[in-house]
Order: structure tokens, then C-alpha cells, then sequence
């Protein structure tokens, strides 16, 4: 299970004034204007008495002008305070803002997209402070019912695990496929994988948390397994799996000398059926070969589809006359479903046998183009043909 990370840092575009350079600052500066106002303060008075006094005519002293100096340096210093501490200040503030949102709007879209489920946890209180749908699912719920609630509550208590999760949950660790054992509605036990990490979320701390069911993981692999063996369309074995299997039987032969046949099957007009009828009837071909295959081959026998309409029969313990006879019965399990639900054409099927033999079929092409070489065409309508004879 993959799960995003978040970074806890903000957004960073230039090189913004940090918290520490910025008290600094600001101290230096609001010394530097204490002293100036304090200094120009006295200056102020010591002119007004002195101009009070002055006779008429009188000029400006040195120390009048030295005064006036103090208060032009107050206004620069104040202006060099603007524009080197408090600007910065301002730009790092509103960009760690922007960050945060960014952030925040990622993390919406993420609970709205994800197919895992997804708590946030406030970091303190350790309520549950949302939830996506998947979580809901997956803890029988609602979004109302999940709200406010402490996550502690869908700890199982007796559960040696959740404990040691809740411990580093707390401590803010990162966490990853980590064996918990959720209570949902009803008592009802989950066993989960959980990963979670921490971040903010509407100016709170929290910890976003991942749960996956390990039943569903299990289905999954099934699943995989399912399909990397089986043709998702037929049912059969697939290609690759299928010459695995022969390959295998033909080692067998070889130490046993059990005979093995291979019957070979191909539907010659699948093609010009999907032309002129359309892809579902090409389908209801193949699918109908498929299920007269399925239908007669034996234990240990195997049932492969090699290509689109091309097909195979790995017939264990089988020697050739026994082959001909299984062989019959898919021509009389596909003319039944023919005559159940009949076609507007005909399907047209090449049938093909060969008996394994080591010394001259040296590999599994071999085996196969010998087989698709010898065949037979057996043309299937929407009646039972009149030359098929009953099973005996």
C-alpha cells in the first residue's frame, strides 16, 4: 500500500526572514529607535527652551542641526525597519499561509480520490477529525458517526499490537504496513495494514492515517494469481501457463512413457463473424468451444487458449483412439449448446491431434505444429449435424 506523503514544511519560493533572524532583528531595531526617540526627545525640548530665549535674529546653533539629524536618522532607521525586517517578515508569513493552503488543497483531493481509507487524527485530542468514503466502507459507518470521534474507540483494547501502534502514533512516527485490529459496527473484527504520517490540517496538527483491509489484500493477491494463470474471457488456462503445462507433461512422458496426446482446436471464421455480426458473436464462439472443452476434459487433463480463437487440449494418460473419442464429445457438447441457442452462421472449427512422441517432437512448437498441421474441419450449425453420431 502506497500512501502520499505530506511535507510538514512550508512552501518556499525565495529565501524568507526566519523566525530567530526576525526577533533579532526586530530587537536591534526597536533598541536603535528607543535610543533615537529618547535622544530626540530631549533634543526637541532643549531647542524649544533655547529658541524661547533667543533674542531676534538669532541663527541656528551646531546643536539645533545636530537635533534635526536625530529625527531625519529616527525616520530612516524606521524605513530601513520596513523595508529589511517587517517586509520580509510579511512576504514569509503570507507564503507559509499560501503553503498551508496548497497543502490542505492537496490533501481534499486526496480524500476524495483515494481508494484507501483515510482518517485525520488531531494530533492532541486524538479525535477523528475526517474521513473519506472508502473508511466509511470499510468500518461499516458514516461520516456523522466517525466525526469527533476519539480513534481510540476503534482500537480493539485486547489487541497487543494496537497498543504498541497507539504509542507510536502518539510520538508522531511515520508508520507503515503496521498490523492493527479495528472494531467496526456491530463488534465486528478488521484486520488492517496501517501507515500513517503526520501534518497540518486547518491550522491543527494531525496525523493522516491509511488503513487497508487484509481480507481484501488477500482477495487481491487471489486475484492476481487468478488471472496470471487463467484467461479472463474463457475461463481456461492461458497461454503462457498452458505451455508451462506442456512442457511439464512432456518431461513426464519422457521418464514415465505414459501417452500424452495433444488435440488442437481453431475456429476458422471467428474473423468474419465479428465483421459481419458483431464482436458478441465472435465472443459466443470462442466461449462456446471454450465450455464444450471445460465440460469433457477429465482430472489432470488441461483446457488452454493459446490465441484469440486458437485453442489446445493436453490430454493426460490419453492415447490417440481414447483422444478421438473426448474429442467427439466437445463436437456433441458444442452442437447442444448450438441447438439451445442458435446462430444466425455456421462456426467453422479445425480440429487437430497428434500423439506425443520424444524422439520427434523435440519441443513444445514442435508438438504444436504438428498438431495444427494433421487437422480435421468441423462445421457446427444452428441444428445438430446429421453425420454426428451418438456417444457411445
Amino acid at each position: 500500500m502506497q500512501d502520499a506523503q505530506f511535507s510538514t514544511e512550508p512552501v518556499r519560493e525565495n529565501t524568507p526572514v526566519s523566525g530567530n533572524t526576525f526577533r533579532k532583528r526586530s530587537l536591534a531595531i526597536v533598541g536603535v529607535l528607543a535610543a533615537l526617540v529618547i535622544v530626540s526627545q530631549i533634543a526637541i525640548q532643549n531647542t524649544i527652551s533655547a529658541h524661547a530665549q533667543a533674542p531676534a535674529g538669532y541663527m541656528a546653533s551646531p546643536e539645533s542641526l545636530i537635533q534635526a539629524a536625530l529625527c531625519i536618522a529616527m525616520l530612516v532607521v524606521l524605513a530601513l525597519a520596513v523595508k529589511f525586517v517587517f517586509a520580509p517578515a510579511a512576504s514569509s508569513l503570507n507564503t507559509a499561509l499560501q503553503g498551508s493552503g496548497e497543502r490542505e488543497t492537496d490533501l481534499e483531493r486526496l480524500f476524495s480520490a483515494s481508494p484507501t481509507a483515510l482518517l485525520l487524527i488531531d494530533a492532541n485530542s486524538l479525535e477523528i477529525v475526517r474521513s473519506n468514503r472508502e473508511a466509511e466502507k470499510l468500518l461499516g459507518t458514516t461520516t456523522d458517526e466517525l466525526a469527533s470521534l476519539p480513534f481510540i474507540d476503534l482500537l480493539d483494547a485486547g489487541h497487543v499490537t494496537n497498543q504498541n501502534f497507539l504509542e507510536k502514533l502518539i510520538a508522531g512516527d511515520s508508520l507503515f504496513e503496521y498490523e492493527v485490529l479495528l472494531m467496526g459496527t456491530e463488534n465486528r473484527s478488521i484486520q488492517a495494514l496501517a501507515a500513517a504520517c503526520s501534518t497540518t490540517f486547518g491550522g491543527r496538527w494531525v496525523h493522516m492515517l491509511g488503513l487497508t483491509s487484509i481480507d481484501e489484500i488477500k482477495k487481491a493477491q487471489q486475484d492476481l494469481r487468478y488471472y496470471a494463470t487463467f484467461d479472463e474471457k474463457t475461463g481456461l488456462v492461458n497461454r503462457k501457463t498452458g505451455l508451462m503445462l506442456l512442457e511439464k507433461e512432456m518431461d513426464r512422458v519422457k521418464r514415465t512413457f505414459i501417452p500424452t496426446t495433444i488435440c488442437f482446436a481453431d475456429i476458422v471464421n471467428v474473423k468474419q463473424v465479428n465483421d459481419r455480426h458483431g464482436h458478441q458473436e465472435g465472443d459466443w464462439m470462442i466461449q462456446t468451444l471454450s465450455r464444450a472443452m471445460t465440460d469433457v476434459v477429465r482430472k489432470g487433463d488441461a483446457a488452454i487458449r493459446l490465441d484469440i480463437a486458437e485453442f489446445m487440449l493436453v490430454l493426460h494418460a490419453c492415447p490417440l483412439e481414447q483422444a478421438q473419442l473426448l474429442l467427439h464429445r466437445v463436437e456433441k457438447r458444442m452442437a447442444d449448446i448450438a441447438f439451445n441457442d442458435p446462430r444466425p452462421f455456421d462456426t467453422r472449427i479445425r480440429f487437430g491431434l497428434v500423439l506425443f512422441d520424444p524422439a520427434r517432437h523435440t519441443s513444445v512448437d514442435v508438438v504444436i505444429a504438428t498438431a495444427a498441421q494433421d487437422t480435421y474441419e468441423y462445421k457446427l450449425g444452428g441444428r445438430r449435424p446429421a453425420t454426428l453420431q451418438p456417444e457411445e
